[in-house]
């Protein structure tokens, strides 16, 4: 988990982000899952997922409302869980957050010829 805990202590005023739109409270980052390269925007507190971050509004936040934050609201893909292997720690021992990095960490070709078409 070092890596996210720098990624939170370091990084994250700088990283695109946008509210969750399914607990209101954390933050989606665009990720990439390192054995797959599926790319997916994963939130933070409540591990909602989401492929695209294409349907975005504008929202007061509900702790500040004089803040006014970009919130992804196009329906979710599922949790993260969904999209890793399953911790049980000695035959998998990397938690959900310890098998994604954020994409920009995630070299572009890698994350290409995972959604590239084969045709």
């Amino acid at each position: 988990m070092y890596y996210w805990r720098h990624v939170m202590e370091h990084r994250f005023a700088g990283l695109e982000k946008y509210l969750c739109g399914a607990c209101e409270r954390g933050w989606v980052l665009q990720c990439v899952v390192v054995a797959t390269s599926t790319s997916l925007w994963v939130c933070e507190e409540c591990d909602t997922v989401w492929l695209h971050a294409e349907a975005t509004v504008l929202k007061a936040s509900p702790v500040s409302p004089g803040l006014i934050l970009p919130q992804i609201v196009g329906p979710a893909a599922g949790a993260l869980r969904d999209y890793v292997k399953p911790y049980n720690g000695n035959s998998q021992p990397l938690t959900d957050w310890d098998q994604i990095k954020l994409a920009a960490d995630v070299p572009a070709p890698a994350r290409d010829s995972a959604t590239s078409d084969p045709a």
